[in-house]
């Protein structure tokens, strides 16, 4: 299966690779704005392990790339990724 990233957010600093891969993964799932793939198939599509996957989910967030929206126990989170706000490392610098 092939997952692909739009060229500014693979060029991100800020995220690490297990970050990129599961965005990917999510965005592949999404469907009509949402997806709602579980924490094993996350596992099982990136050979990740579920803590790694819980680390990227939460920078994922804490970058505005994606929300989360909670279901319950036992039950699959939906998620939604998020439109880039603002390409990284590039500032708003005038030159005179």
């Amino acid at each position: 299966m092939f997952f692909k990233l739009d060229a500014d957010t693979a060029a991100r600093k800020d995220l690490r690779a297990s970050d990129k891969i599961i965005l990917a993964i999510i965005q592949n799932y999404e469907n009509q704005g949402k997806a709602y793939p579980g924490r094993r198939k996350l596992q099982e599509k990136s050979g990740l392990a579920g803590s790694t996957i819980c680390d990227s989910i939460q920078r994922l967030k804490n970058a505005g790339l994606l929300e989360v929206q909670q279901q319950g126990i036992g039950k699959s989170n939906f998620y939604k990724t998020c439109p880039k706000t603002q390409p990284v490392g590039k500032t708003d610098q005038s030159e005179n």
